[in-house]
């Protein structure tokens, strides 16, 4: 298990004033949280005033114990409407932000393993979490992928997990963790040459 830190970490959110004709907005966010690591997630809305002051508000928290297992998730929504006068016309400007902590466990090692339509494991490489390139190319005779992630439980067991990534698949998404408990999301684009034609489809 990574030592780590009792921590309490702010979110910030920011409620902009949205333009004419844009009189609605919705965001969402989403974080990962490591298990058996205590912690308060503070969500406090962000504003900026005419004079371009910018100043915080009160907001509530998002508390997760230590024993919370792989999968358990909290949610929060954060909403505001403003009136604003623009040459005599009101116009009144909406916006809500859907804020979601999701317990992962920590991500130690990712492997993407490279298949044949056979199934046959034609290459497997194996990165440190966050390192993954930002663009793959998969060998021309690979059907399809498999991610492998290592991953550190609370209490010190490992366990695995795989997903599958068809032809179809534009890019694949893996996880790394900060040294404060926050998990982190990482995007590799997969760039499929015209020869991979007779892979497993709709895999994600």
């Amino acid at each position: 298990m990574c030592a780590v830190r009792r921590t309490k970490v702010s979110a910030t959110v920011i409620l902009a004033f949205l333009q004419a004709k844009k009189n609605e907005s919705r965001w969402k966010e989403r974080y990962w949280s490591r298990p058996k690591v205590p912690k308060t997630f503070f969500v406090n809305p962000v504003f900026q005033d005419a004079q371009g002051r910018v100043y915080v508000t009160t907001g509530s928290g998002i508390t997760q114990s230590g024993d919370m297992a792989e999968g358990a998730r909290f949610s929060t929504k954060l909403e505001e409407t403003t009136t604003v006068t623009d040459n005599g016309e009101r116009r009144t400007a909406a916006a809500s932000v859907d804020i979601s902590v999701e317990v992962i466990n920590t991500p130690e090692n990712v492997s993407i393993l490279q298949m044949d339509a056979e199934s046959k494991l034609l290459l497997r490489t194996a990165y440190q979490p966050g390192t993954l390139p930002e663009e793959l190319v998969p060998e021309p005779d690979t059907a399809y992928l498999i991610v492998e992630t290592l991953k550190r439980g609370g209490t010190g067991e490992s366990a695995v997990t795989r997903e599958l990534y068809g032809i179809d698949s534009t890019s694949l998404a893996t996880y790394y963790a900060r040294e404060d408990g926050i998990c982190l999301e990482q995007w590799t684009t997969l760039i499929w040459e015209s020869s991979h034609g007779h892979g497993i489809e709709a895999l994600t």
